[in-house]
C-alpha cells in the first residue's frame, strides 16, 4: 500500500483571510505573480509540506489553476499560457526543498461543480479543457489533475484533453448525496 499526503482545499483558508482579493473570474491563479499574495499562498503550501516532512511522508500538490481555463482568463484580461505556467513554476519551487513531492497541473470544471446538469458533454469538455491541459503541461508538471467534477460526460472529454498531452493524469468527482 502506497500512502500520500495530499493539500486539501488551498482555496479555503484564502477565502477566509480579509486580506485577500480572489479574482472573480480566475480566483487564486495569478497569486504567484502578486508577492503579497504569493506569499500567503506559499505559506499554506508550506504547512502541509511541513506536515508531509514530519511524518515522512510524500506530498501531491496541486497548481492554483482549479478556475484558470482559457474562457476565465480571457475574462479576467490574463493570457492563459503564462497565467498557468506560473502557477506550475511557483509550485515547483515552493517543493523544491521538500522530499518525495509531486506536482499537479489542476484543473477543473467550466460551470458549477456543484449543478451536474450544467456539465459539458464528452465532447465539449474535450475541446474546452484542451487549451489549459496543455498549457499545464508545457510547464512540466509531474502529472495533470481534474478535481470537482460534476458528470461523467465533461470528466471523460476532460481525459481526453489530458491524454494529449501525454503526461499521466487523475480525475476526481463530487458525490454528492444521492450518489
Amino acid at each position: 500500500m502506497w500512502v500520500a499526503l495530499a493539500e486539501g482545499a488551498v482555496i479555503e483558508p484564502l477565502r477566509r483571510d480579509p486580506r485577500v482579493q480572489l479574482d472573480p473570474h480566475v480566483l487564486h491563479a495569478a497569486f504567484p505573480s502578486q508577492p503579497a499574495a504569493a506569499a500567503l499562498l506559499a505559506a499554506i503550501y508550506r504547512e502541509y509540506l511541513e506536515i508531509a516532512r514530519e511524518f515522512a511522508l510524500p506530498m501531491v500538490c496541486f497548481t492554483p489553476t482549479w478556475r484558470a481555463n482559457a474562457e476565465r482568463a480571457e475574462r479576467a484580461g490574463m493570457a492563459l499560457g503564462p497565467l498557468n505556467a506560473a502557477a506550475v513554476a511557483f509550485l515547483r519551487e515552493i517543493c523544491a526543498g521538500y522530499p518525495d513531492v509531486e506536482t499537479g497541473g489542476l484543473l477543473g470544471c467550466r460551470g458549477d461543480a456543484y449543478r451536474p446538469q450544467e456539465a459539458l458533454t464528452r465532447a465539449e469538455a474535450a475541446r474546452f479543457h484542451a487549451a489549459q491541459a496543455a498549457a499545464l503541461a508545457a510547464a512540466a508538471p509531474d502529472f495533470l489533475f481534474a478535481a470537482t467534477l460534476p458528470a461523467a460526460g465533461e470528466a471523460l472529454g476532460m481525459a481526453e484533453a489530458m491524454a494529449c498531452t501525454g503526461l499521466p493524469y487523475l480525475l476526481s468527482f463530487i458525490i454528492g448525496r444521492d450518489g
